[in-house]
C-alpha cells in the first residue's frame, strides 16, 4: 500500500462504518406545546340519535403509567326538546409518523370516559361512539412536532419514529434510522 494512502485509511474506515443508524433527532414537548397544536381544530361538531354534539378544545395531560397522551375534551350535547347535556370526553392518544413529510401526528385515539348526566345509557353509548369516530379522522391531521432533512442530515424518507415515551409531564421523542 502506497505511504500516502496510509494517512487517509483510518478517515476512510470512519466514513465507510457511519451508518445512518448513527444519525437522529430527539425532541422534548411539553403539554402546552401538545395543547397549543391540538387548538385549532376545535370546537368539532358532530351529529348521533338526533343530538347535536359539541367538543370543545381539550386540556392536554402526559400520562407515564401507560405512556400516552391523554385529551380531556368538554362536551355539550344539544338534544332537541330537551335541556343541553355537558360532560366530559376522555381519550388518550399515541403518535403517528410520516416519513416523507418528517411529521409526528396523535394517533390511534382511544376512549376512556364519557361522563354525561341527564342521558340515557344507549344515548351515551351512541355519542362515546360518535365523538370516538370524528377523533379517529381529526386527531391524525393534528402535527405535534416536524423534523426536517437539514436537522436528521439525511433523507426524511428512510427515517421514523424510533421511540417516544412520556417522561413527567414531557413527550420525548426520537426520530432516526434502522
Amino acid at each position: 500500500m502506497p505511504r500516502h494512502w496510509r494517512r487517509f485509511l483510518p478517515l476512510l474506515l470512519v466514513c465507510c462504518l457511519a451508518t445512518p443508524a448513527s444519525a437522529g433527532v430527539r425532541a422534548q414537548l411539553t403539554t402546552a406545546q401538545l395543547a397549543a397544536s391540538v387548538q385549532a381544530i376545535f370546537p368539532l361538531r358532530e351529529y348521533s340519535l338526533g343530538a347535536r354534539l359539541v367538543l370543545q378544545a381539550p386540556e392536554v395531560h402526559l400520562d407515564a403509567e401507560v405512556q400516552r397522551i391523554v385529551l380531556s375534551l368538554p362536551v355539550v350535547a344539544s338534544v332537541p326538546g330537551e335541556v343541553r347535556h355537558h360532560g366530559r370526553l376522555v381519550v388518550s392518544a399515541g403518535l403517528a409518523y410520516k416519513p416523507p413529510t418528517g411529521e409526528a401526528f396523535f394517533g390511534q385515539p382511544r376512549l376512556r370516559l364519557l361522563e354525561m348526566a341527564g342521558v340515557t345509557a344507549a344515548q351515551r353509548e351512541s355519542f362515546a361512539a360518535s365523538l370516538l369516530d370524528v377523533l379517529t379522522e381529526t386527531l391524525p391531521l393534528v402535527r405535534v412536532w416536524r423534523v426536517t432533512e437539514r436537522e436528521l442530515n439525511h433523507s426524511l424518507e428512510k427515517s421514523r419514529l424510533k421511540a417516544w415515551r412520556v417522561q413527567g409531564e414531557i413527550l420525548q421523542l426520537e426520530i432516526g434510522f434502522d
